[in-house]
């Protein structure tokens, strides 16, 4: 199985933006991210756009050269940043695949954007979303600059640190791909 994670560049993110769509709108899905309105094929696009205007980093991700979700890294400054993904095919979910590409993206966020820390907040139900977290190498973390990442107070926060995750997946350095 070959997992990647890929820029999403404004022409990838057309190309997938109908299925990126159903799966955010998934009853399912949309309960874990706290999405509580429809999006359409063009607000998913406008998203993108306006997170790379912003200084986003959004990925798009594919098993065997197929659409699996998405991740992104967003509110970058110099040393920290959040971290949010979507493995959209609920039939997907919870067999590893989230927890592989956070490991990825966390390398990448760590080794070639030289951050410190990358923070999220996540609902205090979605349990396996806490576990895949904390096998990437979160913990949950209640400092006052994690809490600024939090979209609800009942939100867990949780931070991951380049040392922890260096710790846990010591090969990933040298075999996740570099990300512009």
């Amino acid at each position: 199985m070959v997992l990647e994670v890929r820029s999403a560049t404004k022409h990838l993110v057309a190309e997938h933006a109908s299925q990126l769509a159903r799966w955010y709108n998934h009853p399912h899905n949309r309960a874990l991210m706290g999405n509580s309105s429809d999006m359409t094929t063009e607000d998913v696009e406008e998203m993108y756009a306006e997170m790379r205007h912003g200084g986003g980093r959004p990925y798009v991700l594919f098993v065997d050269n197929v659409l699996a979700g998405d991740c992104d890294l967003r509110r970058l400054d110099a040393i920290r940043g959040e971290f949010a993904i979507l493995v959209g095919d609920t039939a997907r979910q919870g067999k590893g695949l989230g927890t592989r590409f956070t490991v990825m993206t966390l390398v990448h966020a760590f080794r070639d954007l030289a951050l410190a820390r990358v923070s999220l907040s996540v609902l205090p139900h979605n349990t396996a979303g806490r576990r895949c977290y904390q096998k990437a190498g979160y913990l949950e973390d209640r400092a006052p600059e994690t809490l600024a990442f939090l979209a609800s107070p009942e939100d867990v926060p949780m931070t991951a640190f380049p040392h922890t995750v260096r710790q846990l997946h010591p090969s990933a350095w040298d075999q996740v791909r570099r990300l512009p």
